[in-house]
């Protein structure tokens, strides 16, 4: 079990696609030289992906912690789809650090109420994840 969740993870991380696990060559792979079942996508997507990704954003707010600016950008592509990112660096001279994505959403245009409402609900999806992180820890 806990090679099939730091595969996961190590693949997310690496931004290996998770359908690659489906590839007939490389599940025969696995099982003749790692002894292991490789799980499907659908399975890490439901099981894992979930896990690793609220574990991600714990560390993001605990690197970023109180000091930190945000950018919104938004982008409409050669398709003509719009969208969003919103972006999150720390503001401290002693932690100059990376560029972390914090969310991204495809909007239906582009203008100031789209943009507002999509930095909304990143905003409340985020007190609420890290008032769940709060009381997990809490009660662990």
């Amino acid at each position: 079990m806990q090679f099939i969740e730091d595969s996961c993870k190590a693949m997310i991380s690496a931004d290996m696609p998770l359908n690659k696990l489906n590839n007939v060559n490389l599940k025969s792979f696995l099982q003749n030289y790692c002894k292991v079942n490789a799980q499907d996508e659908y399975t890490l997507r439901k099981m894992h992906a979930d896990c690793i990704y609220k574990d991600t954003m714990v560390c993001i707010k605990n690197i970023i912690s109180d000091n930190f600016y945000i950018v919104i950008d938004e982008i409409t592509n050669f398709s003509g789809r719009c969208i969003a990112h919103l972006l999150s660096e720390v503001l401290h001279e002693d932690k100059l650090g990376k560029t972390h994505v914090i969310s991204s959403k495809h909007l239906e245009k582009t203008n100031n109420l789209t943009v507002t409402r999509f930095v909304q609900d990143t905003y409340i999806f985020y007190q609420i994840l890290s008032l769940l992180v709060n009381v997990y820890f809490y009660c662990d």
